[in-house]
């Protein structure tokens, strides 16, 4: 603390400030004892005013208030101060992983069931891609009536393919 109110006067003593820190101006009429002694109060009252000391303040209070929730506080939780385990965080990228794995079988029957019609090939191309319905006209030279008439017959093949998951 000593070590922060003496760089802070030199700051203030040059008239220059640095990032993040302010100079603190001497006056001549106090001694230096007083004037570290206050430079070293006011930084210490700085602290306990910033934001992280209060951040940490709060998460100290509100686990002590949820001490039976252990690590899953939901007041912690809410706030961010408290992340998902390993073995959680492992059981979602195993779920997602699945997810991805039945979108691909999913893509895989739709190009089979539409491997004869270009458009429709075009549209799902541009669906992986994650082009817009007019960039992918655009990438694959279609006409409005003719994105329009291959992704009606898209989704009519993939109701037809995957009953009951398109939500109306």
């Amino acid at each position: 603390m000593l070590n922060e109110a003496i760089q802070r006067a030199l700051i203030g003593a040059s008239g220059q400030g640095l990032p993040g820190k302010e100079g603190r101006h001497w006056p001549t009429a106090v001694s230096l004892a007083a004037f570290l002694t206050m430079t070293m109060r006011g930084l210490a009252s700085d602290s306990h005013k910033s934001l992280e000391h209060k951040l940490y303040k709060t998460a100290t209070r509100l686990s002590k208030e949820g001490e039976d929730h252990g690590d899953d506080n939901p007041k912690l939780l809410a706030l961010g101060f408290v992340h998902p385990s390993v073995e959680d965080e492992l059981i979602a990228l195993s779920d997602l992983e699945e997810r991805d794995r039945r979108i691909e079988a999913d893509v895989r029957l739709l190009e089979a069931e539409f491997s004869s019609s270009q458009d429709v090939q075009a549209i799902i191309e541009g669906e992986k891609d994650g082009m817009s319905a007019q960039e992918t006209r655009d990438t694959f030279d279609m006409t409005p009536t003719q994105y329009d008439s291959a992704r009606k017959r898209l989704r009519r093949g993939a109701d037809k393919l995957f009953p009951g998951r398109r939500k109306p």
